[in-house]
């Protein structure tokens, strides 16, 4: 579908409206509705409810968005900062682990896999996901050399 430049899609139309409403009934800006959880403005039910009711979000995306936020609200972490506080050295492998299992939903299995994978970002400045461009690059070499 073609839409002019400068003009919004209907889901963005949608999006906009619902927004709008959610001001008019609850006073508060919809993008404010994370700070307002994580400070205990906002209950984790309402939170959900208004995440559906004015996000367009199924339950299961509102419930897993809440999580998220939960991990904040109680461990002062964002969990959106989890993989860069690991890689950066402030947090450990265990605790990188927990976060994910306990607000991200993962599997154990999952979140140490997950977590194996920083490591490598951690320990050579490269990310698991570019290993293959980095070895063609020369980077992977450059390093063995410097810690050989």
């Amino acid at each position: 579908m073609y839409v002019e430049s400068g003009r919004k899609t209907e889901q963005e139309a949608e999006s906009t409206i619902l927004r709008y409403e959610y001001k008019l009934d609850t006073g508060n800006d919809y993008n404010d509705m994370e700070e307002m959880f994580v400070d205990g403005t906002l209950s984790a039910s309402e939170a959900e409810r208004y995440l559906m009711e004015y996000g367009g979000m199924y339950r299961l995306d509102a419930q897993s968005t809440v999580r998220e936020w939960e991990c904040e609200r109680e461990t002062g972490i964002r969990y959106s900062d989890v993989r860069s506080l690991f890689v950066s050295g402030d947090l450990t492998a265990s605790r990188a682990q927990d976060l994910r299992v306990r607000y991200g939903g993962a599997s154990l299995d999952d979140a140490r896999k997950t977590v194996l994978k920083w490591q490598c970002e951690r320990d050579n400045g490269v990310s698991y996901e570019d290993i293959g461009g980095a070895w063609m690059s020369g980077d992977i070499a450059a390093l063995q050399k410097e810690f050989s």
